[in-house]
C-alpha cells in the first residue's frame, strides 16, 4: 500500500521526510505516515461526504454569518 510520511521517520533504513511517498506492505500502520490518498480510486465528494469544514464533522466551531447572541459592534 502506499503511504504518506506526516513526520520524519525511517523505513527500510531509509530517512522519510514529511509528505514523502512510499510503499509498505498491507496493513502496516505507524504514527509517523498515513495511507496515501491519491492511492485509492474514491475520492471523498464520490462518497457523499462534506467537501468543506473538518472531515471529522464540523464540531460546534462553524462560522456562521450572524453574531452571538451578547456580542455588539457598537462601542460606547
Amino acid at each position: 500500500m502506499k503511504v504518506r510520511a506526516i513526520k520524519p521517520g525511517f523505513y527500510n533504513s531509509d530517512y522519510k521526510n514529511v509528505g514523502d511517498t512510499f510503499e509498505v506492505p498491507d496493513g502496516t500502520k505507524s504514527k509517523w505516515f498515513v495511507k496515501d490518498v491519491s492511492d485509492t480510486t474514491e475520492q471523498a465528494g464520490a462518497k457523499g461526504t462534506a467537501t468543506q469544514g473538518n472531515p471529522r464533522g464540523g464540531g460546534s466551531r462553524q462560522k456562521s454569518d450572524t453574531t452571538e447572541p451578547g456580542t455588539s459592534t457598537s462601542s460606547q
